[in-house]
């Protein structure tokens, strides 16, 4: 594992599954954005960052998912770092079960208790509101809702914007077309919020965005033509469970237990916007609760 750099003080290092954002402060301290998407590389994050002179001071999450504050627990209790992340995702990142909680809409089933979908419980000692300022230096924030309730960007005083999951690379795009989202508004609210911004774009899958606005575009086009299926398929009174198989048909995903929930998820923040543009209602009939189409 290398520290890579990016620009001035940021620098970012390659984990098995994601990129942690590192910025370098003084006196041989360091800023990570993230922690990486396994507690078994917490140690080779630290051992890397040792051997170029960095000691972690604090950790940013941008969003509580298990594949972005893995490493939040070891490096925590080996650095005594601070872990800094928005209200909303700091109660996940605290108490992990709750993000499976909201997922399954109660205890959550034995195979949901995956490394995937639950980290390590670790302390979140600044609960972010605005722009932060540590030893010094400023980092603007940025609220990037839509693939988490509480998701934020984070802009180094280099001017790189370390962005989550509120963007997915469009070559990404090209092998897997369905995202993982909980708030559709949300989502597309911050796609325009992203499209005048100067920095550097910098993803946790897939690293620096060469071209932005194509990339906010693709991702864009996806949720338009989601719900406009979504829409086409409720024609017909439907039930969610059966708008989830005919999805995952039409975008040729085969789905096993974890992605299943995700996928399910998803499909409820699509009725929700489009219940909440009255565009679609859902009804029982026969112990059933059915969507149909707004006529």
């Amino acid at each position: 594992m290398d520290l890579e750099l990016i620009r001035g003080n940021t620098y970012y290092l390659k984990t098995p599954g994601s990129l942690v954002g590192v910025y370098r402060l003084a006196e041989g301290k360091c800023i990570l954005i993230d922690s990486g998407d396994r507690a078994g590389n917490a140690g080779l994050i630290l051992d890397t960052l040792r051997q170029a002179g960095l000691k972690v001071q604090g950790i940013i999450n941008t969003h509580a998912h298990a594949d972005h504050c893995a490493g939040n627990h070891r490096i925590q209790a080996a650095t005594n770092c601070d872990i800094y992340a928005s209200a909303l995702e700091s109660y996940a990142i605290e108490e992990p079960m709750i993000g499976l909680y909201g997922l399954y809409s109660a205890n959550p089933l034995r195979v949901l208790k995956n490394r995937f979908l639950l980290a390590e419980p670790s302390w979140v000692t600044y609960k972010v509101e605005s722009d932060l300022t540590i030893n010094g230096e400023s980092f603007e924030i940025l609220d990037l809702r839509g693939h988490s309730a509480g998701q934020i960007g984070v802009v180094t005083p280099d001017g790189v914007l370390f962005a989550g999951d509120s963007l997915i690379q469009p070559a990404i795009l090209d092998e897997f077309s369905f995202l993982y989202m909980i708030d559709i508004a949300g989502q597309l609210q911050t796609l325009e919020h992203l499209k005048p911004r100067p920095e550097i774009f910098f993803l946790a899958h897939g690293g620096i965005i060469p071209d932005v606005e194509y990339a906010i575009k693709r991702n864009r086009d996806l949720l338009d033509n989601m719900t406009g299926f979504i829409k086409n398929l409720l024609s017909v009174p439907l039930t969610r469970e059966q708008i989830i198989e005919r999805t995952a048909n039409e975008y040729n995903l085969i789905l096993n237990r974890t992605q299943y929930f995700l996928v399910s998820s998803s499909i409820s923040a699509y009725l929700s916007y489009l219940s909440d543009r009255r565009e679609i209602r859902c009804y029982t009939e026969n112990n059933l609760l059915q969507f149909v189409g707004e006529k």
